[in-house]
């Protein structure tokens, strides 16, 4: 009850000085929170745009989805190409048998 009393009268400098040590407690949470969470936001925009180092990240273009759309073009690629190797390996293999000695 004291403490809303006091906000109420505007003590509020007295209960800052009163509680300085502690606010001081806070300051590097506060501080890695802002280093670690909320700057590296800004380096999350590369990821949608057409990144030139000359311009910098607010220059550069917005291409929006672009890049991941190239990633999805590209993985869809390689898991066809894998599949296409896994298949052709198998039917090799089944018709040679590499696996059965036939005494010949």
């Amino acid at each position: 009850m004291e403490h809303t009393k006091s906000l109420r009268t505007g003590s509020m400098k007295k209960e800052l000085k009163k509680y300085f040590p502690f606010y001081m407690f806070l300051l590097p949470a506060i501080i890695l929170v802002i280093l670690f969470c909320y700057m590296p936001m800004e380096g999350l925009m590369i990821a949608f745009k057409d990144y030139k180092m000359a311009r910098g990240i607010e220059g550069s273009e917005w291409v929006g989805l672009k890049h991941f759309q190239a990633l999805s073009e590209f993985l869809q690629s390689i898991g066809e190409y894998v599949k296409d190797q896994y298949f052709y390996t198998s039917d090799y293999i089944s018709d040679h048998d590499y696996f059965y000695d036939s005494g010949k």
